[in-house]
């Protein structure tokens, strides 16, 4: 566990209230220490040390917790230089704290701040600040600490009225705790991350034969819409996948990276990359740290192009994956396992390493959309496939991909595989949120109304945690094949 440490340099004696014996042989302790800068400063600021303590210089004094861009900027970079489990900021007057939080955020880093003084609930740090302010100066400051609540895992404080006055302003919190009851890192870093899944539309720009949106002409959703949706929704997610459609069409998808960015979101995009093609562009989303799972159905220019339905689909796509490690993007893969692929998924795999890229998914075409109307084209059967697939699992791993599966039942795919299986890393669960439908579990779905259990499934020891088998393919091959484990 790596734990960084991020005071003020006029914070003296500050790991008094810290660490409560936390620590452990195993632990690895960092320290930042922000120096201030005075007016005639320069604005940069650069890391002095690369040791600990590690020092920024020239860090900006601010009141009222206002955006310090250039502190977001700075921890940026010494965020994922260190990549700490844990960082715990402790906070006094003059700093901005939300750009820190949103980079941590942002890197699914966990975040604990302890409060010295009131600067953090009232700029000038006392407590009856805030009622000389102006109704318009109040409701944005409690929409800054709000945003900074929201995104931090404990907020710890080290007067008991520091508790009340936040509680007074944003309502009881089980974040908000007194120091003698403060958070174990142990404790915070066994949180689940709560997966918010974002339809920003049905457009795209190719037309996949296994795409499980089918085709619409619907417009995205307008951007003001989902602002304010995610502002109600985000203090219960930690990270937000971006799904269509093809969400990077969207013609305000930057605007809705920054909206996700400020609330303290881990950003996820799943698309085609064909609009990476331009380095320009590639180079513009680095800020955002995302990780983006694309879809390599093949290695072969012809192959690709008819599974897209769209000319030139390869190229675009291939060029965009370089441009995107260029710049250092995370990127993860899944193959469509189809009737056209299905016999070169070594191959395919081996193009998929040669690109820089450490992470497989083989996936089972799940029939809906356009993958159910092309159904007798694409679907092999389970029983045709699965010497390749097991083949396919034991190559990557040896030459050291991250390999997983997607539908594929674990009757099928066996007991030596079935750690393989995404189900089981609990990868497709998650909240699925539609402006006009709402919020509804993508899993309880999938379970209840998309899939089905034959009745030989009551027996098998996978029963409770199988998820079953899709409507659609019991209704086109049967249920033969699928035969229940019971030792």
């Amino acid at each position: 566990m790596r734990i960084l440490h991020i005071r003020p340099a006029d914070l003296n004696e500050a790991l008094l209230f810290l660490n409560n014996g936390q620590e452990t042989r195993k632990t690895e302790i960092l320290h930042v220490i922000l120096q201030r800068r005075s007016p005639a400063q320069s604005t940069e600021h650069s890391l002095l040390s690369q040791n600990s303590p590690i020092i920024v210089p020239d860090v900006r004094s601010i009141t009222n917790q206002r955006y310090d861009q250039k502190l977001r900027e700075t921890f940026n970079e010494l965020l994922k230089r260190y990549r700490p489990d844990v960082i715990h900021i402790h906070v006094i007057s003059g700093f901005s704290v939300l750009p820190i939080l949103n980079t941590a955020s942002n890197l699914n880093i966990h975040k604990v701040l302890t409060l010295y003084d009131y600067s953090f609930i009232s700029p000038r740090k006392r407590r009856t600040n805030l009622a000389t302010k102006t109704s318009l100066e109040r409701k944005e400051y409690h929409r800054r600490i709000r945003y900074i609540l929201n995104q931090s895992d404990a907020v710890v404080c080290t007067k008991p009225q520091q508790k009340e006055l936040l509680e007074r302003i944003h309502g009881p919190n089980s974040k908000i705790i007194p120091v003698h009851n403060g958070p174990t890192y142990q404790t915070i870093l066994k949180k689940k991350t709560r997966s918010l899944f974002l339809k920003v539309g049905h457009i795209c720009n190719s037309k996949c034969l296994y795409c499980v949106a089918g085709i619409a002409n619907e417009p995205f959703i307008d951007l003001s819409l989902l602002k304010n949706k995610l502002e109600e929704v985000s203090p219960d997610y930690d990270r937000v996948v971006l799904t269509g459609g093809e969400p990077t069409m969207h013609p305000r998808f930057f605007e809705l990276l920054y909206i996700l960015f400020y609330l303290g979101l881990e950003i996820e995009i799943q698309s085609n990359i064909r609009i990476f093609s331009s380095q320009k562009i590639a180079a513009r989303i680095k800020k955002f740290n995302p990780k983006i799972t694309v879809c390599i159905n093949s290695h072969k220019e012809d192959v690709f192009d008819l599974l897209a339905d769209a000319r030139g689909a390869f190229k675009q796509t291939v060029r965009g994956a370089i441009n995107l490690r260029q710049e250092a993007i995370a990127l993860e893969t899944k193959i469509i396992m189809t009737r056209q692929n299905c016999d070169h998924l070594r191959d395919i795999i081996s193009f998929i390493k040669d690109l820089g890229i450490k992470s497989v998914m083989l996936v089972f075409p799940t029939p809906m959309g356009l993958a159910r109307d092309n159904f007798a084209r694409i679907n092999p059967r389970y029983e045709q496939i699965i010497p390749a697939i097991r083949q396919a699992l034991q190559w990557g791993s040896q030459q050291g991909m991250h390999m997983l599966t997607e539908n594929v039942p674990p009757c099928i795919l066996g007991a030596s595989y079935h750690s393989y299986d995404s189900q089981c890393e609990g990868m497709l669960d998650g909240i699925y949120m539609n402006i006009s439908r709402g919020l509804y579990n993508c899993k309880t779905e999938r379970k209840d109304i998309q899939k089905v259990k034959i009745p030989d499934c009551n027996s098998c020891r996978h029963f409770f945690a199988c998820e079953g088998v899709y409507r659609e393919y019991i209704k086109n091959f049967g249920g033969n094949e699928f035969v229940p484990v019971t030792v």
